[in-house]
């Protein structure tokens, strides 16, 4: 015995040595203390460790003196755990705060070693305290909530003096007994020597010991308000799988001091609970209306548990830790949120579902209150979360923070009832059989917008109310001769609510349900009665059906038309006849989805009742003969054409048949009809003998020859057009030859050299010229015909022929060829829309020539020479050149031609130049981001496109666009093969972009 106390003296003077020496480096924040209860029933310890998802049956202390065990209560600052267990290895003093002495030691002069807790530390024998008890688990794995904190720190970290406790659990499913206490991720047992500050202490002994888990450690020093225990863990859950729920297991909770009885240890539980190992993924989320509130003003704090995987889970429960001076004003849990204990029982959430608490605070005019929630416990599994781990991980996603940053400024005023003149109460009275009974209206005075609700006293139940317009009325209409308000006197009692999000003001209501006469309401007796009656008639017809009721009262009945996707459409008549208010035409449904299926209700009131029915009128089809459009040029009835003398080809006429019928052109009349050939199946219209200027043939001899022309289906029903086809001198008119060659970079393909035809190939281009209207040269706009943003409109038509070729004289898109001063290069002389072809060349449309004519040019005179395309920057030559009748090359896929503005004008790559694609609205610029930005009319184009019925951001756009950067035949702004990349990477390489900037714009260098 004096050998021990001699010992006893020793320790705790290298104690106190040490006390002193950490004393210098570190100083430990005063906590709350929390209080201890040693005479606490069995009753009351087994309601704490019975936690969710299991039951606990057979408890009993096997091992233990007073004082070493019982329970506790405001333990959250200390051991993140409010209310729990505690078994110690002395007695009261060994655990309560303060932490005053240097060394604390109470020796119960218990000895035994547990053969089960021998294998954590083998000396762990000196005063021992157990508590053995049975659960019943309803998953497969049960879990433990748990702090360890022992005098021994830091001076006995690796040495024998490993005073220790485990969990022990045995029964079915298990092989043996299984210690579930340890160290999460790890499987080290808890222990001082596992479970430390990360280094050695000075009365080391060699022991094997593990300095990795510092994360869970505590260090409690002296002079700390907190508990005697010199160091602790952070709260842990430990979990043992392998369970058979409903099964019954034994649960042994073991502590005692290693190698001697000095230098106490405590453990500390919140709960045992069961989960099922079927995984699921919560997540925690706070969030406000009001981050700064003016002082002394409301907020409302929304607590949001998400389930991301495809299982449900239910016995939820959400740890809410409010900061001093928050003060809880209501919330809308309807009763699953305990204020006193902070905890939200969120129960079930459904898979890939949320459920979201919402409560209202007052805050004080402290600088910031810090709010804190972790998810406690879920029945199922969650891999990348553990409870009661906030202090040690508080980044996992079942944690949430939110700060609030009060200041001080007008506090909100609270929104005003105007209706009945403001009063706090007012009596209202309604006819029995009614919903509608009042609006409710509000003012503020802070301009706040206002919402309604209704408080949950007394019939409110019965009621619903307009969040945003106050219109208050009945769920279902009251009825006199059965009233259903509390007590059943037809006086309905409820108090509304308007708020501004901040204050509110309540108004009481006493509604008096009045009787009235009964009468039997109609009936609709016709085929229309049936629910969801779907009547089919013949298009081309007005009467779609006859409707008829009767009434039990013999009341005349009247018919109208109340609703329905379709009812402008429809006209009823007094006898009940039901007719369009145009003949639907089959080929043109004007019914609200263009199914040619209209939805119509009509209603039958006999002056007191009313009784309505949906009806689904299918229209059929009937074959019917439609004429024939012409669509060239315009469709303009009247046009004239000019052209060069001594060429017989004057223009192509096309048109279209909506019922897809074989059309034949025809020359129909025209004062100079005899003068001109038509081919019936292309419409090219020819002169018999090329015109010449200087002798015209026209009827008056003013090269104006007027020809009628006619396209004729099958049907024998036709349209026509009238040209004027204007001959003009070709001396007296000058013209120049360019034979030019230019690469698109949005079609072009570095495998073959060549451009893809993607528009050819889908047919997509259209047969005039597209830059005359904005409609046909952005696509995504309409306009009228005298709007070209490209200023030109011409006529040119692509032929058959040209349209027709393959390989490398396959088009792939209309471009402008333009001559511009050589002075002023901003000013165009002269400009013809040509083919581009897969190759390079820019040919006629008609003709499918290389060498294209610029009327109005002088020749033998300098000029510069530009290409224009639809999303692509313009392209032209450096200086002027020298035009004339024979054909000047320019090719422009040579990065050796030089170029106006230099090599960054276009995109270069090797021995191949490529015009710069992104530009969608014709800006000569290509921007990414911010005003007039490229993506922004990409994107616009795809949501408002009217197939794109989702408002979806990455539909698929098919069509002739300037947003089709890449020219596949389709706009796309997100997912493979979109549009954007292209433009971004542009901006992104684009070799005036030295910091790579995705905001950087891009400006075309041609003065367009």
């Amino acid at each position: 015995m004096l050998g021990l106390v001699m010992r006893k003296l020793w320790r705790n003077r290298l104690k106190l040595l040490s006390i002193l020496l950490i004393t210098l480096c570190n100083i430990t924040a005063v906590q709350a203390a929390p209080a201890y209860n040693p005479n606490a029933s069995p009753s009351e310890i087994v309601a704490i460790l019975d936690g969710p998802g299991l039951s606990v049956s057979n408890f009993s202390i096997t091992r233990g003196a007073t004082q070493q065990y019982g329970v506790f209560t405001q333990g959250g600052s200390v051991w993140a755990i409010d209310v729990g267990v505690f078994l110690n290895t002395g007695n009261l003093g060994s655990i309560q705060a303060p932490n005053s002495g240097s060394a604390y030691s109470h020796n119960t002069k218990g000895q035994y070693l547990d053969p089960d807790l021998s294998r954590i530390s083998a000396k762990a024998k000196y005063d021992p305290v157990l508590m053995e008890f049975d659960i019943n688990p309803q998953g497969d794995r049960v879990n433990f909530v748990f702090a360890f904190g022992s005098d021994e720190y830091p001076e006995y970290v690796c040495s024998s003096f490993n005073d220790a406790f485990g969990l022990f659990v045995s029964g079915p499913g298990l092989n043996g007994v299984r210690n579930a206490a340890f160290v999460p991720g790890t499987g080290d047992a808890i222990a001082v020597n596992n479970v430390n500050a990360g280094s050695p202490g000075i009365n080391a002994d060699g022991a094997a010991c593990n300095l990795n888990n510092a994360t869970y450690f505590v260090n409690n020093g002296n002079s700390s308000a907190a508990t005697q225990l010199d160091g602790y863990t952070r709260p842990m859950t430990a979990s043992l799988e392998g369970l058979i729920p409903g099964q019954t297991y034994h649960v042994k909770l073991a502590l005692a001091d290693a190698g001697d009885p000095a230098y106490d240890s405590g453990a500390f539980f919140k709960w045992l609970s069961s989960t099922k190992s079927q995984p699921v993924d919560l997540s925690l989320n706070i969030s406000t209306n009001q981050v700064a509130p003016a002082w002394n003003s409301e907020v409302e704090i929304s607590y949001t548990v998400e389930n991301t995987s495809a299982n449900a889970t239910s016995l939820v429960q959400v740890g809410l830790v409010w900061p001093a001076g928050l003060v809880w004003v209501g919330d809308d849990s309807a009763g699953s949120y305990n204020l006193a204990t902070g905890i939200w029982d969120a129960n079930v959430i459904p898979a890939n579902a949320s459920k979201t608490l919402k409560i209202r605070a007052r805050v004080g005019t402290a600088s910031n209150y810090r709010l804190d929630g972790e998810i406690h416990f879920a029945f199922n599994q969650d891999p990348d979360s553990t409870p009661f781990n906030r202090s040690s991980h508080p980044h996992e996603d079942d944690t949430a923070a939110l700060m609030l940053y009060p200041i001080d400024k007008p506090v909100n005023s609270a929104p005003m009832i105007t209706s009945y003149e403001g009063a706090a109460s007012a009596n209202i009275s309604t006819p029995e059989n009614q919903q509608a009974v009042t609006t409710i209206t509000a003012e503020d005075a802070d301009g706040d917008a206002v919402t309604y609700r209704l408080g949950t006293e007394v019939d409110e139940h019965l009621f619903q109310i307009n969040t945003n317009s106050g219109k208050l009325a009945f769920i279902k209409p009251p009825d006199y001769e059965d009233p259903k308000d509390a007590n059943q006197d037809n006086l309905y009692i409820l108090t509304v609510i308007a708020t501004d999000g901040v204050n509110e003001t309540t108004q009481l209501l006493f509604v008096t349900v009045t009787n009235v006469l009964e009468n039997s309401p109609p009936k609709i007796v016709s085929e229309a009665g049936e629910p969801g009656t779907t009547l089919s008639m013949l298009e081309n017809l007005q009467v779609a059906a006859t409707i008829t009721a009767e009434d039990a009262d013999g009341d005349p009945i009247a018919y109208s038309i109340s609703g329905g996707l379709d009812a402008a459409l429809f006209q009823i008549s007094n006898s009940g006849t039901l007719s369009f208010t145009t003949a639907p035409d089959y080929e043109s449904p004007q019914d609200s989805n263009n199914d040619n299926v209209y939805v119509v209700i009509v209603t039958a009131n006999d002056g007191f009742y009313s009784v309505s029915q949906t009806m689904n009128i299918m229209v059929l089809d009937v074959f019917e003969n439609l004429a024939p459009s012409i669509i060239s040029y315009l469709g303009a009835d009247a046009v004239t054409l000019p052209i060069p003398e001594n060429k017989k080809e004057a223009g192509v006429v096309t048109a279209i048949d909506p019922n897809s019928e074989t059309l034949s052109y025809s020359i129909n009349s025209g004062a100079d009809a005899a003068l001109f050939n038509i081919n019936p199946t292309t419409g090219a219209l020819d002169f018999v003998i090329a015109p010449d200027y200087e002798n015209p043939k026209d009827s008056n001899r003013d090269n104006s020859y007027v020809v009628e022309v006619n396209a004729k289906d099958a049907g024998g029903l036709s349209a026509s057009q009238t040209l004027t086809i204007q001959v003009m001198d070709v001396d007296d008119m000058p013209f120049v030859n360019l034979n030019v060659r230019v690469f698109l970079q949005g079609a072009y393909n570095s495998s073959s050299k060549m451009m893809r035809n993607d528009l050819h190939r889908q047919g997509l281009i259209p047969t005039m010229q597209p830059y005359g209207e904005l409609k046909t040269a952005f696509g995504y706009a309409s306009s009228s015909d005298i709007v070209s943003p490209f200023d030109y409109k011409g006529k040119e038509m692509v032929s058959a022929a040209v349209l027709g070729t393959d390989g490398g004289n396959a088009p792939v898109d209309w471009v402008l060829v333009e001559v511009r001063d050589a002075s002023d290069p901003g000013k165009r002389i002269g400009v013809a829309a040509g083919l581009l072809q897969r190759d390079g060349d820019i040919v006629d449309a008609k003709t499918g020539t290389n060498v294209l004519s610029i009327w109005n040019v002088i020749e033998d005179t300098p000029y510069y020479v530009m290409v224009r395309h639809r999303n692509h920057l313009a392209v032209m030559t450096a200086a002027p050149l020298t035009l004339s009748r024979s054909p000047t090359v320019v090719d422009f896929t040579l990065p050796t031609t030089p170029v106006y503005g230099g090599y960054s004008s276009r995109l270069e790559s090797g021995d191949i130049a490529l015009m710069w694609t992104g530009d969608a609205n014709n800006s000569n610029t290509i921007i990414a981001n911010g005003p007039g930005s490229d993506s922004n009319v990409l994107l616009g184009a795809v949501l408002v496109a009217p197939e794109n019925t989702k408002v979806n951001a990455g539909f698929r756009l098919p069509g002739y666009y300037s947003t089709d950067f890449n020219m596949d035949g389709a706009t796309l702004y997100a997912g493979p093969n979109n549009d954007i990349n292209l433009m971004l990477g542009n901006i992104l390489l684009y070799p005036g972009n030295a910091s790579v900037s995705g905001n950087y714009i891009i400006r075309g260098n041609a003065p367009i």
